[in-house]
């Protein structure tokens, strides 16, 4: 029991990092876009970070839920 919640808690600490370092990466291209002239690349810019980001986040959160969601169930 204590080897799953170790797992668990040290990937709830790797989320949390992942987290950090798209909100960083977010922040970044925000200050980014303010320095590019070029009004649609630096919105497309803006765009694909977010989308990543996004993309990233819902895959780690998917990640964690698909391997502990067996963890109660009868079959495991």
């Amino acid at each position: 029991m204590g080897h799953f919640f170790l797992l668990y808690w040290f990937s709830f600490r790797f989320l949390k990092f992942l987290v950090s370092v798209e909100v960083s990466l977010v922040n970044a291209f925000f200050c980014y876009v303010y320095l590019v002239p070029y009004k649609e690349v630096s919105n497309m810019l803006l765009f694909l970070t977010v989308a990543a980001c996004g993309a990233s986040l819902g895959l780690s959160v998917l990640v964690l839920w698909f391997r502990y969601s067996g963890k109660n169930s009868v079959m495991a």
